[in-house]
């Protein structure tokens, strides 16, 4: 228990560390919110009752005090450009951030363990072939995961959307690029969600090509390192069914490093998609804050920036106190 409360102590002097960091790097930026938000003709008068309504008339001190009180509070604050609570704004993004990265992370993690595990099963045969196989897996992917996403996703419109028609591809494969949903809003039941799912493809599957590609390095070194074990050798000796030996040895020491891995790779979920989304024109977190940033919406960027810090910190923790449970060995 006192372990548990010393890292509980840790984690949050480090959300407010960086939550502090980033009002101030925020606060010291180029840009006006006020300047941004008045029209041409207005005048000095106009400016200082617009600052004094949101309240940047204050000292810097002031201004962090009073929003880490609401804060504690569970007042994120109101929009500068929307006039909307921020806790609206990041509640209506958050569930179409949520399916974008959970469905990308899922698939990341399937193809990414299978090729890493395929990889260090090639090889440990030993022979020519096996490492000629992996050596070129190893280029694909390395290549996959160095590639910028929104590069990817410009890719994956040019060839998907706007080379479709001019290449002959079936309807099928003729996937819309922007948005989540039809504009028109007319599709109901299965045809809504089927639209929706055609939505999707396309940035789902550059999040899960770039994530599958990281997962499938780390995925290969694990279980390429397990099998190099002198446990697993001394299983073979005794007659271990192949399957056996993997299953029950070689995984069992490859699986705590992919859990902290896949531990690390949850706040992705909500903070990983920022360029896809604003490429594909997601409603989501990214595009959020996105567009919170260009606008110099103060409290839409502190307030996703707690959520983000929050979830990273909270899925280091819950990896800390679950790494024990499966690796007996850091007990």
């Amino acid at each position: 228990m006192p372990a548990l409360l010393r890292r509980l102590g840790a984690a949050a002097a480090l959300l407010w560390l960086v939550v502090t960091l980033t009002f101030l790097l925020v606060r010291a930026a180029p840009g006006d919110p006020a300047a941004l938000l008045l029209p041409p003709t207005a005048d000095a008068a106009d400016e200082a009752r617009l600052r004094a309504s949101l309240g940047l008339d204050r000292p810097v001190a002031v201004q962090y005090a009073r929003w880490v009180g609401a804060t504690l509070r569970g007042d994120l604050g109101t929009s500068f450009a929307q006039g909307r609570p921020v806790a609206t704004i990041l509640a209506e993004a958050l569930p179409p951030t949520l399916a974008l990265g959970g469905a990308s992370l899922a698939l990341s993690y399937l193809l990414g363990v299978a090729l890493g595990t395929l990889q260090a099963v090639l090889r440990a045969r030993g022979d020519r072939r096996g490492r000629a196989a992996d050596d070129a897996l190893t280029v694909v992917s390395t290549a996959a995961y160095a590639a910028p996403s929104f590069w990817v996703a410009l890719g994956a419109i040019a060839l998907f959307t706007a080379g479709a028609s001019r290449w002959g591809f079936p309807a099928a494969l003729r996937l819309p690029a922007f948005g989540a949903a039809d504009p028109a809003g007319q599709l109901a039941g299965w045809a809504a969600f089927a639209d929706r799912v055609r939505h999707a493809i396309l940035p789902v599957s550059v999040l899960a090509l770039v994530g599958a590609a990281g997962v499938a390095r780390y995925a290969r070194t694990a279980v390429a390192d397990a099998l190099a074990g002198d446990f697993v050798r001394t299983a073979r000796a005794k007659g271990l069914a192949p399957g056996a030996v993997f299953g029950r040895h070689a995984l069992a020491v490859a699986l705590p490093p992919l859990v902290v891995l896949l531990a690390l790779s949850l706040p992705g979920v909500v903070a990983g998609s920022v360029f896809v989304e604003s490429v594909f024109a997601w409603p989501g977190m990214g595009r959020a804050m996105v567009q919170a940033i260009s606008a110099r919406d103060y409290p839409v960027i502190l307030g996703a920036t707690v959520l983000y810090a929050a979830l990273t910190i909270g899925a280091n923790l819950a990896a800390d106190l679950v790494l024990p449970r499966l690796d007996p060995r850091r007990r």
